[in-house]
């Protein structure tokens, strides 16, 4: 056991002697008092597993964090259904698990350095908020509109893909599936009179989020440069090739 998982395992071995020492001096019932905070089993099961790419440093690793923030995610949401007694609370809240799961997608990305996992980052992220705004608010009309953000959510995060990859192809793709989401907002306006101001804002947001990318495409091009190749250990005497 090297020095970093023994001081681990002294702290938690001295934290759980201090509980249990806690619940022995003032008498209180340690079973019947613990059966509602089983759920911090779950959670302490998912944090477990979110601090093994800490340990084993591994880009692969990340792809545990995916597992891992829904986990934790339903640990907490059953332990406050548990000690609170209110297990409607899954009726209102379960966006929740859709959204810890685009959190999970994300932080994946960051530790594997792998820019393809933030497009189920971000299309999970943008269901899981409409679906959290909807549960809250009540306003299941404005799927009617709301849906376009299924497309929208994917050319946007196609465009992000192609953006860090610098990959024409992918770029292409998101900034056409955007500016099809932009054209069928602005179909839907005259439409539906009700909701015409919120289709607007997703077809102008839309232009924005393209034209920002637009600007990041042009900046990360790397501009080509002319470099002597030497021969014959000639430095004058060089041909000149275009380097990207």
């Amino acid at each position: 056991m090297n020095r970093s998982n023994s001081l681990i395992a002294g702290i938690v071995l001295i934290a759980l002697g201090a509980l249990a020492l806690f619940f022995s001096l003032s008498g209180v019932n340690l079973w019947y008092a613990s059966w509602r905070w089983w759920p911090t089993i779950v959670i302490g099961f998912g944090a477990l597993l979110a601090l093994l790419p800490v340990f084993i440093r591994k880009r692969w690793m990340g792809l545990i964090y995916i597992i891992a923030a829904p986990i934790i995610a339903t640990g907490i949401m059953l332990l406050i259904s548990m000690t609170s007694g209110n297990w409607f609370l899954w009726a209102r809240w379960w966006p929740i698990e859709v959204l810890s799961t685009a959190l999970g997608f994300a932080i994946a990305a960051l530790v594997a350095r792998e820019a393809w996992l933030a497009v189920p980052a971000i299309f999970l992220g943008v269901n899981g908020g409409v679906f959290l705004f909807n549960m809250l608010v009540g306003q299941w009309y404005l799927w009617k509109v709301l849906w376009i953000l299924q497309p929208l959510s994917l050319g946007l995060a196609l465009l992000f893909v192609g953006v860090v990859k610098h990959s024409s192809v992918t770029f292409g793709f998101g900034a056409a599936l955007s500016v099809v989401s932009a054209c069928l907002a602005a179909l839907m306006t005259p439409i539906f009179r009700d909701t015409a101001q919120f289709a607007g804002s997703l077809g102008a947001l839309t232009l924005v989020a393209l034209g920002g990318a637009l600007l990041l495409w042009n900046v990360r091009r790397t501009p080509k440069v002319n470099a002597v190749v030497p021969t014959n250990g000639n430095s004058s005497n060089g041909t000149r090739v275009a380097a990207q």
